[in-house]
């Protein structure tokens, strides 16, 4: 891998269109690295050294260039894929957002989820997979329990309580319906 100075480069202020502007990064020591190769489909490779390297993840979505291979694949191995692909992502995702907070428990609720069991266990896949067994995918039987109370004007903090049922005795929790709180089940 060439390490010359036009070669690597990154951008400074991304987000700025006035300031914005590549600038070049020195790979002197490159190794390790992980490289991401965006084509019609997505690799990612752990690279240790000019001769140890491993693909660590990606999508089979390349495999669709052809004419022939998308002839062959239905609708539904498609809409699969999809699915796979984007609860993968999910799933590594939420791994690193877990990891990056300290936290090890991660519940997965949502309109989505609801009915929609192929997801969850496919969620539940990702988990393991990216935690190394490390993490479970928590789903709740009535996710009406975790309820997102409150969220600040700013849309920077949430206040997440842990209810129970309304048959039981409740209180009003920002004007949302009445729940009775109770501490977290697991």
């Amino acid at each position: 891998m060439s390490s010359g100075p036009l070669e690597c480069y990154y951008f400074e202020d991304p987000t700025d269109p006035d300031h914005c502007a590549q600038k070049p990064y020195t790979l002197e020591n490159p190794y390790p690295m992980l490289l991401v190769n965006i084509g019609s489909g997505v690799s990612i490779l752990a690279v240790y050294s000019e001769n140890n390297y491993k693909r660590v993840t990606g999508t089979s979505f390349g495999n669709m260039m052809s004419k022939e291979k998308r002839e062959s694949v239905s609708k539904e191995d498609l809409a699969r894929a999809t699915l796979v692909t984007i609860t993968n992502n999910i799933g590594s995702i939420t791994r690193m957002c877990a990891l990056n907070e300290n936290i090890e428990r991660v519940v997965f609720v949502g309109n989505f989820l609801r009915v929609n069991t192929l997801s969850m266990k496919l969620l539940a896949y990702a988990m393991d997979y990216w935690s190394k067994g490390q993490l479970k995918a928590l789903f709740l039987r009535h996710e009406a329990r975790l309820l997102w109370c409150r969220w600040s004007p700013a849309g920077a903090s949430a206040s997440i309580l842990i209810c129970r049922p309304r048959n039981q005795k409740s209180i009003c929790c920002n004007n949302q319906k009445h729940f009775r709180l109770s501490g977290i089940p697991f």
